[in-house]
């Protein structure tokens, strides 16, 4: 799949010369391909989503998607015992979240049977950046990793590498060897 299939149709394009480094998109701007000034060489996908078969017959999935209304993350994790997501996030704009549980079965619920807020933090990423950095710090000077295995991050990195690729050779299925 062609990761210009959306951005192509932003006309607005200038060289990579002159194009100001900006963080996040203007959210003034709206509907998306109302944007202004993107780079003519795109490459990045716009949307994807990678589903997995993970060990032990576990399956997941993946969806990214930018130039959306809001900019938040939505994590959801179902599971044989209930449901957990997260709603909301600390960024500029929104300085709440929560994580909610599902884990009862009678009636639906939008919230959740339980409801756990997330206590504001800073740093990019919802302050999550500082943290990993912190504990990949950690890990160098003592060997020791405070929260996942080296392996589980080189694995991460390697789903997404494949993902990628999966997406840009048109959706094959492609495997990830641990090493």
């Amino acid at each position: 799949m062609n990761p210009e299939w959306i951005l192509d149709r932003v006309p607005d394009r200038r060289p990579e010369a002159s194009q100001a480094l900006r963080g996040d998109c203007d959210p003034a701007i709206w509907p998306p391909l109302s944007q202004k000034g993107l780079n003519p060489k795109i490459d990045v996908e716009d949307q994807d989503m990678t589903m997995m078969q993970l060990s032990k017959g576990i399956h997941a999935s993946y969806m990214e998607r930018f130039y959306t209304p809001d900019y938040h993350r939505n994590y959801i994790i179902i599971g044989t015992e209930g449901r957990i997501g997260n709603f909301g996030d600390h960024s500029v704009d929104l300085n709440w979240a929560t994580v909610n549980v599902w884990n009862r079965r009678p009636g639906f619920s939008l919230l959740g049977h339980e409801v756990y807020p997330v206590p504001p933090t800073t740093g990019t990423h919802g302050g999550a950046d500082p943290l990993m950095i912190e504990d990949f710090l950690h890990f160098v000077e003592t060997g020791e990793s405070q929260e996942a295995p080296p392996l589980a991050a080189r694995m991460a990195v390697a789903v997404g590498c494949q993902g990628a690729e999966s997406i840009r050779a048109g959706s094959i299925t492609l495997d990830v060897s641990c090493p």
